[in-house]
């Protein structure tokens, strides 16, 4: 048993570190991909200036050529990480799963023992060996609901912050902009149309349309981060819709049991614990 257990240790051990490489090793993909992303945008950007400032002589030709390039490097390279993100996420959903296995196994495989020592030894003891292996069984249980709360949690958060940045990124981007237009308009109003202000209206020109790429870039990444934030609050209250309505099957399981005898008391506490987990919601 003691050899067994150790392994079982073991086991363990080398399951949580090989999740944590898998995580670890999600993050650096996505990051490289983003990375990658925002140089390909780089590079457009520039060949958008570029024509703007010169037109498509032979500069812009030879950085379109390059920006060309970029773009099927790029696609490739996407492509390679997205492959490898989804066998990584398959991964983890496959341990997660066989995690949630072998928790019900070890459950069951307590019933059993218990049920063999009953025979052995009739109902002495019984209900107490059943009352500690429900305990066991609810403290596993709450044990990985915890830490997939304490996960959610983080996750939540790390959105909510990159929400957060996203948000002040354009609106600063979009103050940025109004400052040159109000210099360009101030500009006219004082000298009129000259070579200064058609300079300066030919940098504004630009500065809009970067602005404008810089913008879409980050409701695009906002939306996806509200959708997400949305797809995990509608799975909270499932959660706790399904907690509630537990709660009341074992009710009339009690109620069952042992008649009509404090009834009224655990219909009050269920509608009590119900409304206590949505308002903390």
């Amino acid at each position: 048993a003691e050899a067994m257990d150790s392994q079982e240790d073991s086991d363990e051990r080398q399951e949580k570190e090989y999740m944590k490489s898998l995580k670890e090793e999600e993050i650096v993909l996505v990051k490289q991909t983003v990375e990658s992303a925002r140089n390909l945008a780089d590079h457009e950007e520039e060949l958008e200036s570029l024509e703007m400032e010169c037109g498509r002589n032979q500069n812009w030709l030879s950085l379109s050529h390059d920006v060309f390039k970029y773009r099927a490097m790029h696609k490739k390279f996407k492509d390679s990480r997205e492959l490898r993100l989804k066998a990584i996420r398959n991964e983890v959903q496959r341990i997660e799963h066989l995690r949630a296995k072998k928790q019900l196994f070890s459950c069951n495989e307590g019933a059993e023992e218990e049920s063999e020592n009953y025979a052995m030894d009739g109902q002495e003891g019984r209900a107490e060996r059943q009352e500690q292996e429900r305990d066991n069984c609810a403290e596993a249980m709450d044990s990985q609901e915890d830490s997939d709360e304490r996960q959610e949690k983080e996750y939540m958060k790390s959105l909510k912050e990159e929400e957060i940045v996203l948000v002040k990124q354009t609106v600063e981007s979009a103050r940025n902009l109004a400052d040159h237009e109000e210099e360009l308009e101030s500009l006219e109003m004082e000298c009129g149309r000259n070579q200064n202000w058609l300079s300066l209206s030919h940098d504004v020109f630009k500065y809009r349309a970067m602005h404008k790429k810089f913008k879409d870039s980050r409701e695009l990444r906002l939306k996806a981060i509200r959708n997400e934030v949305q797809r995990i609050e509608h799975l909270r209250a499932k959660k706790q819709l399904f907690s509630c309505n537990e709660g009341a099957e074992e009710e009339s399981e009690n109620y069952a049991m042992d008649g009509q005898e404090g009834r009224a008391e655990r219909q009050e506490q269920e509608r009590d614990n119900c409304a206590e987990a949505m308002d903390s919601q």
